[in-house]
């Protein structure tokens, strides 16, 4: 199956989108680029297609990320959102959320005191049947090998979510 991102472009060159057999995103850019933003359009986009998904958000609380998966999904001014300013009909959405079929997970550190690594992701990729991955800050991801170089320790971070995506079927997007 194939996840689709949410940007048409992307989508066509990729026949459709991110495939649920063995994908590994990374996205590089600089700061405040509008990295968060993106994952958060997948996100969405894979939730209202019908696909599981797992955010890890170690920069932004889950209150930001959502008011961000709102703007994309029903067009709400995100500053209105951000600064507390709900209309009727925000509230209505919101009181409708749980009636959602496809689950859509954020996993911020403090859910995880013991640290974020891939070993700690594949048991709730597997519980919640998780189709899309996102890591929004590999730097804050925790190595289960230790390596002292980060070069490495990015390079076996790596490794294992494209082997996660492999043994649970599911894209991850770093």
């Amino acid at each position: 199956q194939r996840i689709p991102t949410g940007f048409k472009e992307i989508d066509d060159l990729m026949y459709g989108g991110l495939s649920t057999v063995e994908e590994l995103l990374v996205i590089i850019a600089r700061m405040n680029s509008g990295k968060s933003w993106i994952c958060t359009k997948m996100m969405e986009t894979a939730q209202a297609n019908g696909f599981p998904v797992l955010y890890y958000s170690p920069e932004m609380q889950s209150s930001y990320l959502a008011t961000r998966f709102d703007t994309w999904r029903e067009h709400f001014k995100n500053n209105e959102l951000f600064t507390g300013k709900y209309s009727q009909e925000y509230l209505n959405y919101i009181d409708n959320l749980p009636n959602n079929d496809t689950h859509a997970y954020i996993l911020e550190d403090k859910d995880m005191p013991d640290g974020v690594s891939v070993r700690s992701l594949s048991p709730l990729v597997k519980r919640y049947g998780i189709k899309l991955l996102i890591i929004d800050g590999l730097s804050y991801m925790k190595d289960d090998e230790k390596y002292s170089r980060d070069s490495d320790k990015y390079k076996h971070i790596c490794a294992g979510l494209f082997n996660l995506s492999k043994q649970y079927g599911c894209a991850v997007v770093v």
